[in-house]
């Protein structure tokens, strides 16, 4: 069984901390207990998540705004018992600094729906674009919570 989920995207500042909190929120209403973290594999100080993402996640009850961005580790992946990037890209970036991994990184399109898909960025785009993306996670996290309930 799966305990501890990390998300990663670029800079974690909109993608991976809002997949965190929403999957955290969902697997909350369900009674589920997990360890998720969200970490960047180019995010640079401790930034806040992006106004945008603040805001979209506001409109479901999620407080983003304590968020600060992070930097991935070995011992992030280490730690955790799946990896789930935004895009391939991330995916491969992860697999080339840490190949002894390779079983547990899949992106959060090919872990849902056994897709080579991704999550567009929407760094510096507009609220309905930061809803869109929102809304893209929420469907594809409710999926991968039913696929955990059915392991359990």
């Amino acid at each position: 069984m799966l305990n501890n989920i990390l998300f990663v995207c670029t800079g974690n500042t909109c993608r991976s901390p809002m997949a965190e909190h929403i999957f955290n929120k969902k697997a909350k209403e369900k009674g589920i207990n997990y360890e998720v973290k969200s970490c960047g594999v180019a995010a640079f100080g401790s930034s806040s998540a992006s106004e945008n993402a603040i805001k979209a996640l506001n409109e479901l009850g999620i407080d983003l705004s304590v968020h600060k961005s992070k930097m991935i580790t070995q011992e992030d992946i280490a730690c955790a018992d799946v990896i789930l990037t935004m895009t391939n890209s991330h995916k491969h970036h992860i697999l080339q600094y840490f190949g002894e991994f390779s079983n547990k990184v899949y992106t959060v399109y090919e872990y849902a729906l056994s897709q080579k898909s991704d999550i567009s960025d929407p760094f510096m785009g507009s609220i309905e674009i930061y809803r869109s993306c929102r809304d893209e996670l929420n469907k594809l996290l409710e999926i991968i919570i039913k696929k955990l309930l059915e392991e359990i």
